[in-house]
């Protein structure tokens, strides 16, 4: 069998997945998921001595429509956290942050910011140490979450809905409005 791939498709090959990225797939600073896993479980232990909080959001973009712009703002997501923060393409569409000794209003505050260059998304939350206690265990946490959110309705992955996050939109070049808000649950 044979089919045409392209950069950020996934291919499974038994247990192995494969995403396909070219050298333009990452941006500055922007990771790829087995390099964001070691650092997460170096920030785990880290977190576990110092005994601080961590969060790990999951984003990815709705339809096709919404993938096209997301390609284009994942680039600048880089720009929109902390210096402390890393960032990784997961696999097409999907991107996770870790955010190392914040909590949820820290995760919160990040999607806030975000979501005035995003596309709608679809967002999970998972804290260390009440949600989880491992890597894979935060990823799969994260990911259950993110599976639950509907676009700019972010899920924490204790099962209870994030509040509504209020994203602020910049009006149009000439146009005489000012910021608007905007509840990212409304229609």
């Amino acid at each position: 069998m044979r089919a045409k791939l392209q950069p950020g498709d996934d291919v499974a090959l038994g247990l192995v997945t494969l995403s396909i990225h070219t050298s333009a797939s990452y941006a500055r600073g922007i990771d790829n998921h087995p390099r964001f896993l070691r650092t997460l479980e170096d920030e785990i232990t880290r977190s576990r001595a110092f005994n601080h909080e961590l969060a790990v959001l999951l984003l990815s973009a709705e339809g096709p429509r919404d993938q096209q712009a997301f390609n284009a703002w994942c680039p600048r997501l880089r720009q929109s956290v902390r210096p402390v923060d890393r960032v990784a393409l997961r696999s097409s569409g999907t991107v996770e942050i870790l955010m190392p000794e914040a909590g949820r209003a820290a995760a919160l505050r990040l999607l806030q910011q975000i979501g005035e260059l995003a596309p709608p998304l679809r967002c999970g939350i998972a804290l260390f140490p009440s949600t989880a206690q491992s890597a894979e265990q935060l990823l799969e946490a994260a990911e259950a979450a993110r599976a639950r959110a509907a676009p700019g309705q972010p899920q924490i992955a204790s099962g209870a809905p994030a509040p509504p996050v209020t994203w602020w939109r910049r009006p149009r070049p000439g146009s005489d409005r000012g910021l608007g808000r905007v509840d990212a649950n409304a229609g």
